[in-house]
Parts: structure tokens; C-alpha cells; sequence
């Protein structure tokens, strides 16, 4: 892998797809991911050339990626939960369907 595709240590690739991925989850619109993940490539390009040194950029680039892999962990661990149960995740909460509710008044 070419050096500059490292930046701080950190693969830069999977850190901009954690981070188009974290912004659509934030309410980004999908349709402009493809803009967001050239411009993140841009400016983590030019961060990179002027702080390639710096343990403060490094320690910042892989906490991100830590960060990133633990909320897609997160959110996996949640969809196979779902999985097991049943549940698709769209349903309201509430009682199971066969469950008896007890009316007060």
C-alpha cells in the first residue's frame, strides 16, 4: 500500500468510509456521500502532508477508526439481536402480540 494511503498509521480508505457512513447515519443526504468522500480525501490528503509527524494527528486518526469500528460492532451486535428475536426493528414497542394485557379502572 503507497504511504500516502497511511495517514497516521491508519488506512486512509476504511477511515473515510467509517466516517461518509457516520455522517449519513447523522442525517447527511446519500446522494452527496459520493462529493463527501472526495472531499474527506482532499483535506485528510493535505492534513497528512503537514502533520504526518504529529503523535497528536496519529493518536486523533486512530481513535477515529476505534471509535468507528466499535459503533459498527454496536450496531451489528443490535441488527443480529433483532435478528434472533424476530424483530425487523420496525415494529412499536410494546406487549408481544399473544401477550395478555390487564386493563386498570
Amino acid at each position: 500500500m503507497p504511504q500516502e494511503w497511511v495517514w497516521w498509521g491508519v488506512p486512509a480508505v476504511p477511515l473515510i468510509l467509517g466516517l461518509v457512513e457516520l455522517a449519513k447515519r447523522l442525517g447527511f443526504p446519500s446522494r452527496w456521500a459520493g462529493v463527501l468522500a472526495v472531499a474527506l480525501g482532499v483535506v485528510g490528503s493535505l492534513l497528512w502532508m503537514y502533520t504526518q509527524s504529529s503523535p497528536l494527528a496519529q493518536a486523533v486518526a486512530q481513535g477515529l477508526v476505534v471509535g468507528l469500528a466499535a459503533s459498527g460492532l454496536w450496531s451489528t451486535g443490535k441488527s443480529v439481536c433483532r435478528a434472533l428475536n424476530g424483530s425487523t426493528g420496525t415494529e412499536e414497542a410494546g406487549p408481544p402480540p399473544d401477550a395478555k394485557v390487564r386493563k386498570h379502572g
